[in-house]
């Protein structure tokens, strides 16, 4: 757990990490970073002096005979993902419309990026659902619902939007 958002400005995650690992160095142990993910986690582990690595940077979960397979094949395995675990998220609260076939929701936009977004007020809504979202008035854009809990759900936008230019987001 303090591997996901060490590398995100303002986090103390890094600080952990580097004290476990100079206890660890200290008595000659080994430490091995759980959950390492995308490309700028493994550098601050590898930065921060952890002897191993493991997560999905690497591989997904696999069953007994895919990890004898590649244990018999030599580890030949290197790091390959993101860059960056998500693109800046800007906390906002705007009223929706969202709509789904024939049938229309009013929900509320907490956190977007340009890749996505965070809703609130539809309840259980499945993953893989497909929504159109009225961002404005004058600009819609096609969402697919990547995780949903109780009455949140985490949608992906079908393009990368200019939040700025949309007004949705002030400059820095």
């Amino acid at each position: 757990s303090f591997v996901r958002g060490a590398t995100q400005p303002g986090s103390r995650n890094g600080a952990i990490i580097s004290s476990i690992t100079s206890l660890a160095r200290s008595l000659k142990m080994d430490t091995t970073a759980e959950g390492v993910e995308t490309m700028d986690e493994l550098a601050l582990v590898r930065k921060l002096g952890c002897s191993h690595v493991q997560g999905y940077i690497y591989s997904k979960a696999v069953d007994a005979a895919a990890a004898t397979m590649i244990v018999h094949d030599g580890l030949h395995m290197a790091a390959d993902g993101p860059h960056s675990a998500r693109d800046t998220r800007h906390s906002i609260r705007r009223k929706i419309m969202l709509y789904h076939g024939q049938d229309t929701y009013e929900g509320t936009i907490r956190d977007i990026s340009v890749g996505g977004a965070v809703i609130d007020g539809l309840w259980n809504v499945p993953v893989d659902t497909v929504f159109i979202i009225a961002l404005t008035p004058d600009r819609r854009v096609r969402a697919t619902v990547i995780w949903s809990d109780e009455d949140r759900m985490g949608v992906q936008f079908s393009e990368q939007l200019d939040l700025e230019r949309m007004g949705l987001v002030m400059q820095d």
